[in-house]
């Protein structure tokens, strides 16, 4: 996953742990801007995600153990 998202990381706004990603925003267009590079770099390297897993557009969610906001 550090190879497909070598630079958003440090940028601050996405997290990464093992199979995991967390996309941070502040407003809604940033948050869609930012998915959408997330989405194309996934597909680009034909990577498949669990949609059971995702969870689009939260304000909050639970995330191995910790609650992110």
């Amino acid at each position: 996953m550090n190879k497909i998202f070598p630079e958003e990381p440090s940028e601050g706004w996405l997290s990464i742990y093992i199979d995991n990603i967390i996309v941070c925003s502040k407003t809604w267009e940033e948050h869609m801007y930012r998915l959408s590079r997330v989405l194309t770099k996934i597909q680009s390297v034909n990577m498949k995600i669990s949609l059971k897993k995702c969870h689009f557009g939260s304000k909050e969610l639970k995330a191995l153990g910790h609650v992110v906001s």
